[in-house]
């Protein structure tokens, strides 16, 4: 039979599940030089995201940039005075273009999606649904 695990081992578990569920960023900080936000991923990667790019901090005076904080999860870009949370995925997908990117995925017409397309509409097209 198998030893439960001690309360140090329970509390040990606890913590590295914490640490590996921690949000997509893990620190923040403003770069006066290149008026500019460094964004620190869980992946390892560092973003740099001018602040013209964010919007919500556009009218932020220079000498609070340095209160603008990642959330103690990592998942949004707060300021606290103008009560701002900005969502880090939010905020990855919109200064990488990743949405538009991902939106066009499948859009793509090539000769043979658009022969395969006839083909199929030949064959009456896409079954209809049935109700189950």
């Amino acid at each position: 039979m198998k030893d439960l695990p001690t309360d140090e081992e329970m509390e040990a578990g606890r913590t590295r599940y914490r640490e590996e569920q921690r949000g997509y960023a893990v620190s923040l900080r403003y770069d006066r030089n290149d008026d500019a936000f460094v964004l620190a991923l869980r992946s390892g990667s560092r973003l740099a995201i001018p602040r013209i790019a964010i919007e919500e901090l556009r009218d932020v005076p220079s000498a609070e940039l340095e209160n603008v904080v990642l959330n103690p999860e990592g998942g949004a870009v707060c300021y606290a005075p103008f009560d701002t949370h900005i969502s880090v995925p939010g905020l990855v997908r919109d200064v990488t273009g990743a949405a538009d990117w991902l939106a066009r995925g499948g859009s793509t017409k090539t000769p043979a999606k658009v022969q395969a397309a006839r083909k199929n509409g030949a064959k009456g097209g896409r079954p209809k649904k049935t109700a189950a």
